[in-house]
């Protein structure tokens, strides 16, 4: 195949050895799985002060197959594309072989990716010994699929759980940085799309174009859109979903906008029915299953609410 990445992003990396392979078919729901991007959403557990005050710097996607890796590097701040790059491991047979080849990838995009970020637009300057900060996400494809069928497929998927388990290690390892497994219907909730499958992926990667100036495609001989070019807008979205996801957790730690925000949802005309009803009911039973209804909605309602501020925030130019 061929690579066209006009303009600024013809930095697209592509490690390639041998020739193609055939990879299992894959096999895709056609429904079933919530798209509701505020559910599964990562638990907060702690709200110390470095969490609060902590700044990204990258935001990192990755979308791993056991012959291509797409990764998709960001700057955090203003979801600016540094690099996007696919990474062809179909050469080596033994898992570990392909989960080193990703790795010295991603040492080389922790050497270069300070470099990229302080010559792109619209970046402050950084003091010198400033620890770089990431967040990454790894698009979970798996969850987007049926249960396998037969032995291959099954066979293939488990291979792949390996090799992306191999790589998650490797990027705490490296990056000093915590992973999300990233549901590829969140991320595409996050986008607005609410496709699934094949056709789930094909729209994010038409977002990811007219969104991204010049995005980068491989070409088939034919001319003909190669489908290994949606692995990096798999991992673009995984990127945009990993900085969110951080954003909102840094949101829910500051106590004073969460309980504003709670009793904003506690206000309205549908929670205050369930409210008086817990009162009604209460010390039965009943009143205690609903207050974990109740208590349910205003978590979502609160997050919601973040969501929207953070969509406003980000169409205003703010960061």
């Amino acid at each position: 195949f061929r690579i066209s990445a006009p303009g600024h992003l013809r930095a697209l990396s592509v490690h390639r050895k041998g020739h193609a392979t055939e990879e299992e078919k894959e096999e895709y729901e056609p429904n079933g799985g919530s798209s509701n991007l505020f559910e599964h959403e990562p638990e907060t557990t702690s709200c110390d002060r470095e969490k609060a005050m902590w700044r990204g710097d990258f935001a990192l996607g990755l979308s791993i197959r056991q012959h291509l890796t797409g990764y998709a590097l960001l700057c955090f701040r203003t979801l600016e594309p540094l690099q996007l790059g696919l990474i062809d491991v179909r050469q080596s047979t033994e898992v570990q072989q392909k989960a080193q080849e990703i790795s010295a990838v991603l040492k080389d995009l922790r050497t270069i990716a300070p470099q990229k970020l302080l010559v792109s637009a619209n970046n402050r300057s950084f003091e010198s010994g400033h620890r770089w900060q990431w967040v990454i996400g790894v698009d979970d494809y798996s969850l987007d699929r049926s249960t396998p069928s037969n032995a291959a497929s099954n066979a293939a998927q488990r291979a792949n759980a390996m090799l992306q388990g191999l790589v998650l290690g490797d990027c705490r390892r490296l990056l000093r940085a915590a992973p999300l497994l990233v549901h590829p219907r969140r991320s595409r909730a996050l986008l607005g799309s609410r496709g699934v499958g094949p056709a789930g992926r094909q729209e994010v990667f038409e977002l990811a174009t007219t969104r991204v100036p010049d995005f980068p495609t491989v070409k088939k001989r034919s001319g003909a859109l190669d489908e290994d070019t949606l692995l990096m807008s798999d991992a673009w979205a995984a990127a945009r979903y990993a900085q969110r996801a951080t954003l909102v957790e840094r949101r829910l730690c500051d106590a004073q906008l969460v309980e504003s925000l709670r009793q904003e949802a506690l206000a309205s005309k549908k929670l205050r029915k369930i409210s008086d009803a817990i009162g009604e009911l209460y010390p039965r039973k009943a009143a205690h299953e609903l207050t974990k209804v109740l208590e349910s909605r205003v978590e979502r309602m609160v997050k919601a609410r973040i969501h929207q501020m953070l969509n406003e925030e980000h169409s205003s130019g703010y960061s």
